[in-house]
């Protein structure tokens, strides 16, 4: 399988993918058929998801490690108390 999606023109198609596996496709999604979140603060929230997958996907294409290190050194702060991830197979999307 050739990864080179990645560093083609499809950050807007890349980022859509990833934003329905990450996010829709879940505890979101359930909120807002549960009347939690109305279809505006859906809207939003996924423009901002998929705005934040790509910009990420843009760092990588670009090689900016230098900004996906201080990302991921972030996440070891703010994000240490988080449970330990259970990946979710991607059969489920």
């Amino acid at each position: 399988m050739d990864l080179n999606f990645l560093l083609e023109d499809n950050i807007n198609d890349a980022s859509r993918a990833l934003a329905h596996m990450v996010f829709r496709n879940g505890a979101v999604e359930d909120l807002h058929v549960a009347g939690k979140l109305s279809q505006e603060d859906m809207e939003l929230l996924n423009k901002d998801v998929q705005n934040r997958i790509a910009g990420i996907l843009e760092a990588y294409k670009c090689k900016e490690y230098k900004q996906l290190l201080m990302l991921y050194t972030a996440s070891k702060l703010y994000g240490s108390k988080w449970d330990k991830c259970n990946p979710t197979p991607l059969n489920k999307f």
